[in-house]
């Protein structure tokens, strides 16, 4: 086995120390050059289209989102107030608000006598369609 690696090691030893001989270098390099400048140019003019692509329509949508942006009203910046649509105001009778203390009132409580008041009102507004329509 030692030998086998000596072998070896003489073997590349050898490899080593010889340089190649090379009959037309200048000839060589030129025709890998050219090699290279053919492939390279396939490859950058596929991969540029692309490129533009992308960044052309990458462009457009930023300069939409802008001018979306820009068109758009702010309602942080507006002095006036918006106005609501729809106003809901709960109109609760007094009789249905039962302090406690002053600052104290019972919500469940108010809530039911509340509903209690409102079904009293569309049975009679159901009455009164009933004697309309008849």
């Amino acid at each position: 086995m030692k030998t086998r690696n000596d072998k070896f090691d003489s073997l590349i030893e050898k490899l080593s120390r010889q340089k190649p001989d090379l009959q037309d270098a200048e000839l060589l390099t030129n025709s890998i050059m050219q090699h290279i400048s053919i492939n390279s140019q396939d490859k950058k003019s596929k991969l540029l289209i692309w490129v533009r692509v992308i960044s052309s329509s990458a462009a457009i949508f930023l300069l939409g989102l802008f001018l979306f942006q820009q068109t758009g009203s702010d309602p942080i910046a507006s002095t006036t107030k918006p106005k609501r649509l729809f106003e809901n105001k709960l109109v609760i009778d007094p009789e249905c608000i039962h302090f406690k203390d002053n600052n104290q009132i019972n919500l469940l409580k108010t809530y039911y006598c509340y509903m209690k008041q409102n079904s009293i009102k569309n049975e009679q507004l159901n009455e009164l369609r009933q004697q309309l329509t008849n």
